[in-house]
């Protein structure tokens, strides 16, 4: 997952109303409602299971260690939803002990590679990466009044543009692949697959593709490689990527056209996905019962 710093999240409990007020402005959505349509998910399921779902966040110490408020953050993402969500006193395998003894429906937690949201039976796992690109990929949607038949380029071919590409084809859209990286980008058509990848462009270099979209993707992990004077008045960014590509100049000339966030819209979505899931699990086991 990519490398968050201090600073990246520390203010995101705090500004939760103002970026859910900006969402609505962008998306016509909320950061629920985007959550639940990039999960295919009913609201109104999600509004009945927002008192009956009880999420924990525990932090980790593997690896470069805790971001300090990284759980906090997580957290308070979860409870601007509507579930109750706690952050366990305890790290690693004891917190995750804890939140299962404090009765929690999921635990949410994170190393340096992988950030996840599971059950304490570890019947299924939320995976972050697509959680995120299917997020952005549904801002982008709204914020575009449909992909569908259009080309959108995906800047970064690592586990977030892959599944960001998935999710695009899925929407109707063109993609074109950029990376620095050309055996990263071999890989990445290897993993979406050959008859899907059939329809997929490649791009080599990001500053002459940049000159040819209007639909931008980035999910990169290099910033300040995207000049105000690579976009257009139509140009519209979906940027989960860390830290943000777009350079300040670009971002302040474009914000109402720039979908970014730090951690917002894919733990919201990782939650969505997990309590649904959930429900499902448990409608499944009062049936089989």
């Amino acid at each position: 997952m990519t490398r968050l710093k201090k600073a990246d999240i520390d203010s995101i409990a705090q500004r939760l109303d103002g970026y859910d007020a900006r969402l609505k402005r962008m998306t016509g959505l909320s950061l629920r409602q985007i959550a639940c349509y990039a999960s295919g998910v009913d609201e109104a399921l999600i509004e009945d299971l927002l008192d009956r779902v009880r999420i924990a966040a525990v932090p980790v110490t593997s690896g470069l260690g805790v971001i300090g408020g990284f759980s906090s953050a997580v957290a308070a993402i979860v409870s601007h939803l509507g579930f109750e969500a706690f952050v366990t006193e305890s790290c690693d395998d004891a917190g995750i002990a804890e939140g299962k003894m404090r009765g929690a429906d999921i635990l949410m937690f994170a190393d340096d590679e992988r950030f996840v949201a599971t059950t304490p039976g570890w019947h299924y796992v939320v995976e972050n990466s697509r959680a995120t690109a299917q997020g952005f990929v549904a801002g982008l949607e709204l914020m575009t009044d449909g992909v569908a038949g259009e080309s959108v380029l995906v800047l970064g071919c690592g586990p977030v543009g892959v599944a960001a590409t998935k999710a695009l084809m899925d929407r109707g859209a063109s993609v074109a692949l950029c990376d620095i990286d050309q055996e990263r980008a071999l890989a990445a058509l290897q993993e979406i697959g050959r008859e899907a990848s059939d329809g997929i462009s490649m791009e080599n270099d990001p500053q002459t593709a940049l000159e040819r979209y209007q639909l931008l993707f980035d999910a990169t992990n290099v910033g300040n490689f995207i000049e105000a004077a690579h976009l257009t008045p139509r140009t519209v960014v979906a940027a989960p990527g860390m830290p943000l590509a777009l350079t300040k100049e670009a971002m302040e000339e474009n914000r109402g056209r720039i979908l970014h966030d730090a951690l917002e819209i894919g733990t919201a979505t990782m939650a969505v996905q997990a309590a649904a899931n959930l429900e499902q699990s448990r409608s499944q086991e009062g049936h089989d019962i």
